[in-house]
């Protein structure tokens, strides 16, 4: 793949000129004095159209400080010389947002229900009565005016720190070779099974050292968030994941509770990998390749996948991802110092970019629809200001999803040779299963341990894995043979540590589209129309009725599990095609466990 042929953002065409850009941070310090001497204090006082006038200048002086923000870490995902100056300058300016106005959601919060009552019922307030009822809802009581900064300095933020510390010195020994985590767990996809082994050997070696210390590190985070939450009054250690979500908790409980009675999809599903490789699979097999290595793509086969998928989500939509792409508005060409995450950065008005690396892969192909998927709904969104422009993250990942779901479909109708149908329906299935079945299973884990902090429970290395390994167990059932050595790959996650109650999400997002797609089905256009009217919404509304107009009821079981069907009939699919390849052997005899040479097996 020839990076000098993949796309590059073209920062003029995006964003305004780059003398007013710079400019932004005087001038959103001149709004924020305004703003004060009009308004601080007098919230309660402003009826209708003048608390309206209110939400508007809040979001004049948000949207330029956002959007200053999109274009520095935009240069800084460049590499750009001057990034460093432009990310200070973005510290400064949302350091004097919470100094000086942070009293506007402070004085709507204190809002007594009889006043938001009939603040809501005016015309003109209807814009943002979703941002006024979420304010609210994130209302917790605080300690003394200075503790809570002062005790999260000493507390999380601390063994943040640390944690960050730990995870950084994990380092792999293979043999002469050094490598990095990613490197290490990156073998786990390689279709060498020795290879695959040795390495998950290397990783449950390098994790049995410090483990102590990770263990004591996560209670201790847990315990300090746990003592911070408790100290402003909030019901449970998950409140402020979902007040920004606006997901309420029998919602959350819907949503796990389906996915729990379900779990023998992905029991099925390795039962049938297990038969294709005539034997029992071990913890190193779980995300083997099946059949001939996967499909490659150039850039322009995998945008033109990627917009005919789009097409069932109307003209629109297309025309809107063209039109990234035409803008400069992604960024492909993968280079040193490049981060190697897919992200999109957005601003209110419209302002969206991407950020990949293109490589030519099947996972490469998903990612370019997933986040162009999120360019799309950021442009679409774009006549709300700041206070309604930036979506809940559960409606941002289903986004995303269902339009991989969207492109999965569509590379998937391409392919006409048997054995590459299997290896790419095998890998479609597996990131699914994972993204819903295992992502949930960690968030069960992680419920335990801050569960354990706000009891005041402590726990140590040996109860951390134990618990994993049960949960583990569950997940895969008797498909897959653990080994001892696997009782401490929780301590390397790190969304345990640095950021805590964000699972639920993928498992929301990945089951969504799902149930998306099925709604799709029934009903092509009258979905597409819904759908884009879903995106125009931002976060005007709840998600409960955004999903609610597209046939999803987000606090019934019986919807996931109408995203769990789709999962069941792909694990169905799977056998089929396993079931004609000539790959396929009899069922596998139970086998012993795998050798313990060079150390415990992962």
């Amino acid at each position: 793949m020839r990076s000098e042929l993949l796309p590059r953002w073209r920062f003029e065409h995006v964003f305004p000129a780059a003398d007013v850009v710079l400019g932004l941070p005087d001038v959103v310090a001149a709004k924020v004095q305004d703003f004060v001497t009009r308004y601080r204090g007098r919230i309660a006082e402003l009826a209708g159209g003048s608390f309206a006038q209110a939400c508007r200048d809040c979001e004049d002086l948000l949207g330029d400080a956002l959007l200053f923000a999109t274009y520095a870490e935009a240069v800084d995902a460049f590499d750009d010389a001057g990034a460093a100056e432009l990310l200070d300058q973005c510290d400064d300016l949302f350091a004097l947002l919470a100094e000086e106005a942070s009293f506007f959601e402070q004085e709507i919060a204190a809002f007594g229900d009889a006043h938001v009552a009939r603040l809501l019922s005016d015309s003109e307030v209807a814009a943002y009565a979703n941002y006024v009822r979420k304010v609210r809802a994130g209302v917790a009581a605080e300690p003394a005016p200075d503790l809570l900064p002062r005790l999260e300095q000493a507390g999380s933020a601390a063994w943040t720190r640390l944690a960050r510390q730990l995870l950084g010195r994990i380092s792999i020994t293979d043999g002469e070779d050094t490598l990095s985590l990613g490197e290490a767990l990156s073998s786990l996809y390689q279709p060498d099974r020795t290879v695959r082994r040795r390495r998950c050997v290397a990783v449950s070696d390098a994790l049995t050292a410090e483990v102590d210390l990770r263990a004591t590190a996560l209670m201790a985070l847990a315990r300090a968030q746990a003592l911070e939450s408790q100290l402003r009054k909030t019901p449970d250690w998950l409140h402020d994941q979902r007040v920004d979500n606006q997901f309420s908790a029998a919602e959350l409980d819907a949503l796990l509770a389906a996915v729990r009675a379900r779990g023998e999809i992905v029991h099925r599903y390795y039962r049938g990998k297990a038969r294709l490789f005539g034997r029992t699979l071990d913890e190193t097999d779980r995300y083997a390749p099946v059949g001939p290595g996967l499909i490659s793509l150039e850039w322009t086969d995998a945008v033109s996948v990627v917009l005919s998928a789009f097409t069932a989500l109307g003209p629109e939509f297309v025309d809107t991802a063209r039109q990234l792409l035409a803008d400069g508005a992604v960024d492909a060409a993968p280079r040193p110092g490049k981060p190697r995450s897919a992200k999109t950065f957005s601003a209110p008005g419209g302002y969206a970019l991407v950020l990949m690396n293109f490589t030519g892969t099947l996972r490469d192909a998903l990612t370019l629809g997933h986040e162009l998927a999120h360019g799309v709904h950021t442009r679409l969104s774009a006549q709300h200001g700041a206070l309604n422009a930036t979506s809940q993250p559960i409606v941002a990942e289903s986004v995303g999803l269902f339009a991989e779901t969207l492109v999965a479909q569509a590379l998937l109708g391409q392919l006409t040779d048997a054995d590459e149908r299997l290896a790419v329906a095998a890998r479609l299935v597996e990131d699914r299963l994972t993204a819903v079945f295992r992502q949930a299973t960690l968030h069960e884990f992680e419920h335990q341990v801050h569960t354990a902090a706000w009891q005041g429970r402590s726990l140590d290395a040996a109860d951390l894995s134990g618990m994993w390994l049960a949960g583990q167990e569950k997940l895969y059932g008797d498909a897959v043979t653990l080994t001892p050595g696997y009782a401490h790959w929780w301590s390397y996650l790190d969304s345990f540590f640095l950021a805590p109650g964000e699972l639920p999400a993928y498992v929301f997002g990945q089951l969504a589209a799902q149930a998306l797609r099925a709604s799709h089905r029934a009903d092509p256009d009258g979905f597409a129309r819904r759908y884009q009217d879903m995106l125009r919404a931002g976060a005007s509304r709840p998600p409960a009725d955004l999903f609610a107009s597209l046939g999803l009821r987000l606090d019934t079981e019986q919807s996931w599990h109408r995203g769990l069907d789709e999962l069941s009939v792909e694990v169905d699919e799977f056998a089929d095609l396993a079931t004609t390849s000539p790959m396929a052997r009899p069922d596998p005899p139970r086998a012993d466990p795998p050798s313990q040479e060079g150390g415990d097996p992962p």
